[in-house]
């Protein structure tokens, strides 16, 4: 039997000559490369407990649908740190009485996570090691997910990770410091009729006989960072050549509000995430979507520059790798912008050119 396998994002298939519920952890342990002394638990696809004693009923169930099953063992990581510190099992049991956690109560969640993220890992523990504390924040509190909450879950997960000063890095700087930079920056390069297109939607000097209105001032002055950090040449490390009218297009899809979104989710969709904004107009949007691995996801955002700001979060709360056209990009956006990693992350001599350009 083939069963699809879910470990931190990532998917495999798992092949099984029985169904031994020891056999199947064994297995998945190889299969994802984790250690044999971590304890781990199995997730059907409603987020279900599937333990030993179900395990084979359940095997048989799946063998006649789509046979998929979620494995993971963050939120056992994270319930095991709650039932150990203070304060732990007030949180859980307020949540097994109201299946939901107050906002007071949410920060104290944050700050026993966070305190015992530092006193294992560090100040500034690798991304691989957040990415499990919030899968497993979300998967033990499962009302977390909720995207129509009132922060929404990208956001709320991606402070889970890091503090609020860090989240808040690009809404701060990008209008008040690094936008006219990157204009002027990008006035610099070799002209295109697309590039000039951007540059006069980003200084709101839109051309009068343009038929098609340009992105709004913020969403066009991103777009030009890759303009200034464009995708890789073919050959290198694999890299398939695309132009930068594609790779912009990687960012962000403009999507006529009359239409049908179907086009934008199902299996065909690529996994690295974008965004969808949708309206009569590119700059006339009333709804952003981060698009990635076979849906659409709402934004809290009502402006590109938010919108943008989920993109880059998406990535880390769903342990999403860049797109490898637009890896110089997110990467100069996260440790210039977001102070992320600096000097752990791998940077294009061209980044950190960049980034003393706009800095100094």
């Amino acid at each position: 039997m083939l069963f699809k396998v879910q470990y931190h994002g990532k998917k495999k298939y798992i092949k099984l000559n029985g169904a031994s519920h020891s056999e199947f952890l064994k297995e998945a342990k190889v299969k994802f490369s984790i250690s044999t002394e971590t304890d781990i638990y199995v997730l059907d696809d409603t987020g279900t407990e599937v333990d030993e004693e179900v395990f084979t009923d359940i095997l048989e169930e799946k063998r006649t649908s789509c046979g998929r099953l979620l494995m993971f063992f963050q939120s056992l990581l994270v319930k095991r740190v709650l039932e150990q510190k203070p304060g732990g099992e007030k949180i859980l049991k307020e949540y097994a009485m109201r299946g939901e956690i107050k906002d007071r109560t949410r920060r104290e969640l944050v700050n026993i996570i966070v305190a015992d993220m530092v006193e294992k890992y560090g100040r500034a523990p690798p991304k691989d090691k957040r990415t499990q504390y919030a899968w497993g924040i979300v998967t033990l509190f499962p009302s977390l997910k909720d995207p129509y909450s009132k922060k929404g879950y990208v956001l709320q997960d991606f402070d889970l990770l890091f503090r609020a000063e860090t989240s808040s890095k690009l809404l701060e700087k990008w209008g008040t410091l690094l936008k006219v930079k990157v204009i002027q920056q990008a006035k610099n390069l070799s002209k295109t009729p697309l590039l000039d297109y951007l540059i006069q939607s980003a200084e709101e000097n839109p051309d009068e006989d343009d038929e098609v209105p340009g992105w709004d001032s913020d969403m066009a002055s991103l777009l030009l960072l890759v303009y200034l950090l464009p995708p890789p040449p073919s050959g290198k490390k694999g890299a398939v050549k695309i132009s930068i009218r594609e790779a912009v297009d990687r960012v962000v899809k403009f999507h006529k509000s009359s239409r049908s979104l179907q086009e934008h989710s199902g299996p065909d969709q690529r996994r690295q995430p974008y965004i969808l904004a949708v309206g009569t107009a590119r700059n006339s949007i009333h709804q952003y979507y981060i698009a990635m691995d076979n849906g659409l996801l709402p934004c809290n955002a009502r402006s590109s520059l938010s919108a943008f700001d989920e993109l880059f979060k998406a990535h880390y709360v769903f342990g999403v790798s860049y797109d490898q056209a637009l890896n110089s990009m997110f990467t100069f956006v996260q440790t210039t912008i977001y102070n992320i990693d600096i000097g752990l992350s791998h940077e294009t001599p061209r980044v950190k050119d960049l980034r003393a350009k706009l800095l100094n």
